[in-house]
């Protein structure tokens, strides 16, 4: 199976591994998935927004995506 470099990043850390997926969908659907659970514990933890760059690479792709989950109370 291919290895892909996953990277997860924003003002607060950075997580980076090296993982083996399929194909990069596949490595691309695991790390947005995961910086979405890392989302989901901060505004459950009581921030009111949470935003990372997800980055997928090999040798050949370099594939960017911004993940954001916010809440805010409705009045």
């Amino acid at each position: 199976m291919p290895k892909y470099l996953v990277r997860v990043v924003n003002d607060e850390f950075r997580a980076e591994n090296e993982e083996e997926h399929p194909d990069a969908a596949a490595a691309a659907e695991q790390a947005i998935r995961g910086a979405l659970e890392v989302g989901v514990e901060q505004i459950l933890l009581g921030k009111r927004f949470f935003g990372a760059e997800v980055t997928v690479a090999d040798g050949n792709i370099h594939e960017r995506f911004v993940v954001s989950v916010g809440a805010s109370p409705l009045k």
